[in-house]
């Protein structure tokens, strides 16, 4: 991965300059939102003023993620907007867009999981330098297209699937509270 993605990492500000975290300007995220999935809406920020007192970074959207550390190792994000991290979770941007999908990276990077988990399912704990010696398939780039929208039409069905148990299990909920 070092060889044809930026890899970065974040930080948090200072936890007791309240400055740092209001006024919410910049989306800051933490590894709980990886969860191999497009995250397309922010819940945690930090101010401008956060972002510059600390080591996190401002990282541009359609940006692959992955958490380093505890329950969510291994998990991976694709994030739509401009955004910054926390120190357990490593940005991954391509070097150069018409050699490497950023998409396709971000599929790529979720068949990885088993390498940041053993195979005694315990987690580990993965640092930038192992994030760049991970290798994907490297297909073309028309390739990676391909094979990114076929993933994505595959994610859209799952996530209407999702809505639709959520909805059937709302109703459910609501008869047998009538009961």
């Amino acid at each position: 991965m070092g060889k044809v993605c930026e890899v970065k990492s974040g930080g948090t500000p200072d936890t007791k300059i309240k400055e740092y975290y209001e006024p919410p300007e910049v989306p800051w995220l933490k590894s709980e939102v990886c969860k191999d999935l497009i995250i397309t809406n922010p819940k945690t920020y930090i101010s401008k003023k956060g972002l510059n007192n600390s080591s996190a970074k401002l990282i541009h959207a359609n940006t692959a993620i992955v958490a380093l550390v505890g329950a969510t190792i291994g998990k991976t994000g694709y994030v739509t907007f401009d955004f910054c991290t926390n120190q357990n979770i490593a940005s991954l941007s391509p070097i150069n867009e018409k050699d490497l999908d950023s998409k396709f990276l971000f599929y790529a990077l979720g068949m990885l999981h088993d390498r940041f988990v053993g195979s005694d399912n315990k987690y580990k704990m993965a640092n930038l330098s192992f994030v760049k010696n991970l290798q994907i398939p490297f297909p073309p780039i028309e390739i990676q297209k391909q094979l990114a929208a076929e993933a994505e039409k595959e994610e859209e069905i799952i996530t209407a699937n999702r809505r639709l148990i959520e909805l059937m299990e709302g109703k459910i909920d609501q008869v047998l509270e009538e009961i």
